[in-house]
């Protein structure tokens, strides 16, 4: 207990799972710096897209194709 009081983490094990506790306020400040829950703009969101894309092949050339599918279609 007093470790967390002190803002330390105390660890315990619950059926062979670790698990962490701290204080709300320091979980918050942890939280903020970890993650970002704010909106993302347009222009973020097209460039993750866009790199995700990218990450799979969607830049190939011969994906060309299906940006006019229905005209390619037999």
């Amino acid at each position: 207990k007093e470790a967390v009081e002190r803002g330390e983490a105390l660890r315990v094990t619950d059926d062979g799972t670790e698990i962490v506790l701290v204080r709300a306020d320091v979980y918050d400040r942890l939280a903020k710096l970890l993650y970002d829950a704010g909106d993302w703009s347009l222009e973020e969101m097209s460039r993750l897209a866009w790199e995700a894309g990218k990450s799979i092949g969607w830049d190939d050339p011969a994906m060309d194709l299906y940006d006019d599918y229905e005209k390619h279609r037999p």
